[in-house]
């Protein structure tokens, strides 16, 4: 679990103050909750920055929630997540989605900046999905998710990196099944 919040995401709101017997209480906590409320606004923003969540996504109330579970309930956590318990460097249970999902990601990034891979997996590394993996391992990770029996099917099928829409398709749809993952592990043993 982490809450490795940093800047402004740290610091406390500041209190609501209290009107001077001079002053016009109604005014003064009318004014405070309206100044309360915009600094609320700019964290929730911040928030959404620090989770990767587009402030235009008319999801992101969803998404941040979803986000804060997975960050602070080890219950509810993403058990595909490493967690901060875990040593860095050790290994992950990276599924055929999870597998999949990095193709993608790399891809995307790939095919947006046309970059290196190793450039690509430095940058993923500073993500909230990537965090705690060094770019060198996740570049290892991504070598041997291209090699893996299901991803060489979907390549000899004519998939390429120049299509990480359809990487990440194919991994949303395979997240809840337990078959393509079988199919892999057979594969691997013959």
């Amino acid at each position: 679990m982490s809450n490795n919040y940093a800047g402004p995401l740290k610091e406390p709101l500041t209190p609501v103050r209290r009107p001077a017997l001079t002053e016009d209480a109604d005014a003064v906590f009318q004014a405070e909750l309206e100044r309360l409320k915009s600094d609320r606004a700019v964290k929730i923003g911040l928030l959404l920055d620090h989770y990767e969540i587009a402030r235009s996504d008319p999801l992101w109330e969803r998404k941040l929630l979803w986000a804060l579970i997975d960050n602070h309930v080890p219950g509810l956590a993403d058990p595909h997540r490493q967690d901060e318990g875990k040593p860095v460097g050790a290994p992950l249970d990276w599924n055929v989605p999870r597998n999949l999902q990095l193709i993608a990601d790399v891809a995307r990034l790939k095919l947006d900046s046309d970059r290196s891979i190793k450039s690509v997996c430095d940058d993923l590394c500073q993500t909230v999905a990537y965090a705690g993996i060094k770019p060198a391992s996740l570049q290892n990770r991504f070598n041997e998710a291209r090699k893996m029996p299901f991803a060489q099917m979907l390549e000899q099928l004519g998939l390429t990196l120049d299509r990480p829409d359809l990487w990440q398709q194919f991994a949303e749809a395979y997240s809840e099944t337990h078959e393509v993952e079988s199919l892999n592990n057979s594969f691997k043993r013959k």
